[in-house]
């Protein structure tokens, strides 16, 4: 009976500690929401009212009108997107060769490819600028998915140890019935990857969308803008306008927050399967 008591004790305290931390995770957007629906008088007031009255809905007009944010949510979806979908693809294809193909200093070469993970960023950053100057690439759509579109390390290593957890007898199978090393790859190994897939589509979606530092050395103008870029150069110019400026981290954040509750399933199932090699 004692130790059901304690079970029990320590279960709720485990569950209030979690409904604690959601609390506190969700605060900063419930604080923004209730901010971009407020009007400046109400922003600044003493004291601080939580829930706008009136709601001032036409903030999000304001925003809207002031800046093409139509054209920023495309170009970051855009981006976004196509930067994923080269990541599952390259990725599925390199990582399908480290862990099946067999050729003089595999491993060695994975290893000094995952290497590369601890090279900082900015290590490469003048380099890739360089590169897409030469190329013409400035102020493009091609200069902020070139770099990271062909594949990651971290994507690779997520889908190898993947596809390290697939029974190589289905290839053998495979190929005793004539497929090739792409038909296997294709029908049979594509198929049944698709958590870890997921997986990685939406970490490079995420980190995509999020990136800042590459954007604003790459692009100047309005035409390629991304969403962080916007959201820099409206706090600088509305900096003091808090409603305005929480309308547009709203905009910012709320697609990510859509797209994880969706996949969030994939996405703990994806990085348990790739782990449990």
């Amino acid at each position: 009976m004692k130790l059901k008591k304690k079970k029990l004790t320590g279960s709720t305290l485990v569950f209030l500690l979690l409904i604690l931390g959601a609390i506190i995770s969700i605060f900063p957007v419930f604080w923004a929401l209730s901010t971009s629906l407020k009007s400046t008088s109400q922003v600044f007031s003493d004291p601080l009212g939580w829930i706008p009255h009136p709601f001032e809905w036409s903030n999000y007009v304001h925003v809207w009108t002031v800046e093409p944010f139509g054209r920023y949510i495309f170009n970051t979806f855009f981006v976004s997107i196509v930067t994923a979908l080269g990541q599952m693809l390259f990725g599925a294809l390199g990582a399908y060769a480290f862990a099946r193909m067999k050729f003089v200093g595999k491993n060695v070469i994975f290893g000094m490819y995952l290497s590369t993970m601890m090279v900082p960023p900015v290590v490469t950053m003048i380099p890739l600028f360089i590169l897409m100057k030469h190329l013409g690439w400035i102020n493009t759509y091609y200069a902020l998915i070139a770099p990271t579109v062909l594949g990651t390390p971290l994507g690779i290593f997520l889908l190898r140890q993947f596809f390290l957890t697939i029974p190589i007898e289905l290839e053998e199978a495979a190929r005793i019935d004539g497929a090739s090393v792409m038909r296997i790859f294709w029908r049979i190994i594509l198929p049944m990857t698709k958590p870890a897939l997921t997986t990685l589509g939406l970490i490079s979606f995420v980190m995509t969308w999020n990136n800042f530092i590459w954007p604003v050395i790459v692009i100047n103008s309005d035409r390629y803008k991304v969403l962080t870029l916007a959201v820099a150069g409206f706090q600088t110019q509305y900096g003091s306008e808090w409603n305005y400026l929480m309308v547009v981290v709203l905009l910012t954040t709320i697609p990510l927050l859509i797209i994880f509750i969706l996949f969030q399933r994939y996405i703990i199932n994806g990085i348990q399967l790739s782990a449990s090699k």
